[in-house]
């Protein structure tokens, strides 16, 4: 069975280098998504201006943004690179799959 992972927004901006602007009940992080299909213990992925306007029906509590981008109620991380960083976080969340017996 495979574990699950669960990092804090602090942990998660320590590894794409971002800025972290945290509302006050932010959320335990087990997965990334599109904002469309996010819960509150998803990092939405909002790097387009269309990705931007769904976070404000989405059910996430925290989104990766890029810089300069501020969402009322949801904790976001600010950054330069958006793909860059949307990258490291692919590899950071990737769970490989059971091998067969």
């Amino acid at each position: 069975m495979k574990e699950e992972k669960n990092y804090t927004l602090e942990q998660i901006n320590g590894i794409i280098e971002g800025i972290l602007n945290k509302v006050d009940s932010a959320p335990i992080i087990k997965r990334i998504s599109p904002p469309k299909l996010a819960d509150e213990n998803t990092l939405a992925l909002a790097l387009s201006e269309e990705e931007i306007e769904n976070l404000y029906t989405s059910d996430a509590k925290a989104a990766l943004v890029p810089l300069g981008v501020s969402i009322e109620g949801i904790s976001t991380i600010e950054v330069e690179r958006p793909r860059l960083a949307m990258m490291k976080l692919i590899h950071l969340f990737y769970m490989p799959p059971d091998a067969p017996n």
